[in-house]
């Protein structure tokens, strides 16, 4: 009987550890990975060029937009952080990769951290995910990623970008991330250079992009592969997109601005292909747009006013009081002999976002999605309202819409794990980990276990006990005989937990 009992607890203390869901966070987890300057139909490429097995894998068992409607302007900084934000760029303040305050009297770089350029109306999701109990971020070379939002940073992040980070060790600390056995996150953003650099560098339909997509193709293969290592694919959601596309670009299309104005004249804020000027105090916006308007036939120029509505570019103080945007394919710069994109670049980007080479691609694969899914275009300020839903987040005011995005998700609701431990009541003096969903389901079923075992035991005793009887009756010894069984149990090893299981 000792015995019985012994077993019993010993599995109950093996239940409880293994019951124990801290090493992955209980909610949804959600990873977002973008890879810039991914253009949307760099997926369809010819085999015999290059064959993206994994991105195809991701494609036939999740789903894939035909194209994702970019932002005005079609670069890095403002799109990424429209993705993150849901927020048109005149709206969250990232209006290009380099900006002008004047309110503040200061020039924005690539590198500028400081909330009062960055925390003016947006909320990132990863700030998003950590305003909900238990929410926890990791952020990842992402823009934005070292700023404090309402004096909240994400629970990961590294100190600074670093773009010399080996791709699969990004990835590897992701993951690490996600199945942190003290603090685990559900919300990962994860940034890569590629294909941008190859795009600019080598143009977007050279054989060195070809071998580049290859190497991003084998990214993502191995991200699949560490999160299945680490029991994490079938729970994850992972949505993969970019910032903006990418076009050839040619010396033989350049725009020298130094034959229209005196460059003393006017501060330069912006360069290619969207061109932002300030005018010097001396000089009106009125000289500055005489000067240009009309003086190139592939350069539009506009009164920060008149920029068309469906750019949503207007309504900033750091959108500049002229703004000259170049056609497709075509270059501005000052001076085409000190240019260094000019002598530089075969690719760019930057340009009218109805101009389709502009846009990026999106794939998602996970629980929440649906499989083998084409999508029509939406655009990319509704991502962010598509992963609050996936992650059940009240969402921050933002310009997207969940209705845009809905026919992605899984109608049924059961794409979600158990409820975590925040979302039940834990009575006071109770560990909370003793009030999750699985572990109550271990003991329940425990208790039954336990039931049977004790139940068997003391039926096993009566038996023992009534053969001794008939023994002594039988021998003649005048005096019922009978052996504990904790005698026995006790020369036999009590089975250990060993930790986590």
């Amino acid at each position: 009987m000792m015995a019985a009992v012994r077993v019993f607890v010993a599995v109950l203390v093996l239940l409880m550890f293994a019951g124990r869901t801290g090493s992955v966070h209980d909610g949804p987890l959600l990873l977002l990975v973008s890879f810039d300057g991914f253009r949307y139909d760099y997926l369809d490429r010819s085999e015999s060029r290059v064959q993206l097995p994994n991105f195809k894998f991701l494609v036939q068992t999740g789903v894939r937009a035909k194209w994702v409607h970019n932002s005005f302007i079609t670069k890095t900084f403002p799109n990424h952080f429209t993705i993150a934000t849901g927020m048109y760029e005149e709206n969250h303040g990232i209006v290009a990769n380099s900006m002008y305050d004047p309110e503040l009297g200061k020039l924005f770089h690539l590198n500028t951290t400081d909330p009062e350029w960055w925390d003016v109306g947006g909320e990132p999701i990863w700030i998003t995910n950590q305003r909900h109990s238990g929410g926890k971020s990791g952020v990842l070379n992402w823009p934005g990623m070292q700023v404090e939002f309402n004096s909240t940073l994400p629970f990961r992040h590294l100190p600074t970008y670093n773009g010399s980070i080996p791709y699969h060790e990004r990835v590897d600390t992701m993951v690490g991330w996600f199945k942190d056995s003290e603090n685990p996150i559900n919300l990962g953003v994860l940034y890569f250079e590629e294909p941008d650099r190859t795009g600019h560098l080598s143009g977007p339909e050279s054989e060195e992009m070809d071998k580049t997509l290859d190497m991003v193709d084998r990214t993502v293969g191995y991200l699949i592969d560490e999160l299945k290592a680490a029991g994490l694919f079938e729970r994850m959601n992972v949505i993969i997109t970019s910032d903006h596309g990418m076009m050839e670009v040619s010396q033989d299309k350049v725009i020298e601005l130094d034959r229209y104005l005196d460059p003393s004249t006017y501060l330069w804020v912006d360069t290619t292909p969207v061109t932002a000027i300030w005018p010097h105090d001396e000089v009106t916006r009125e000289h500055i747009y005489t000067a240009l308007h009309n003086a190139h036939p592939k350069m539009h120029v506009y009164y920060k006013e008149d920029i068309p509505a469906q750019y949503h570019y207007r309504h900033n103080r750091r959108i500049m009081p002229v703004i000259a945007v170049a056609d497709p394919g075509w270059t501005i710069v000052q001076n085409a002999s000190t240019s260094r994109e000019w002598n530089l670049y075969k690719g760019n980007h930057g340009y009218n976002n109805s101009y389709l080479p502009m846009n990026p691609i999106f794939v998602a694969h996970g629980p929440a999605f649906r499989t083998n899914l084409l999508s029509e275009p939406f655009n990319n300020v509704d991502i962010y309202p598509l992963m609050c839903h996936i992650l059940g987040l009240d969402q921050h005011p933002n310009n997207g819409s969940y209705e845009n995005v809905a026919h992605l998700v899984k109608k049924s609701t059961s794409w979600g794990p158990p409820p975590s431990t925040s979302e039940i009541i834990v009575p006071e003096g109770v560990p909370a980990f003793l009030c999750t969903y699985k572990l109550g389901v271990a003991i329940g079923l425990l208790l039954v276990l336990g039931g049977c075992i004790v139940g068997c035991g003391i039926y096993m005793q009566r038996i023992e006990r009534s053969e001794s009887i008939k023994q002594a009756h039988y021998t003649n010894l005048g005096k019922a005989h009978s052996e504990e069984d904790g005698d026995i149990a006790d020369k036999e090893p009590l089975l250990e937990a060993e930790g986590d299981v």
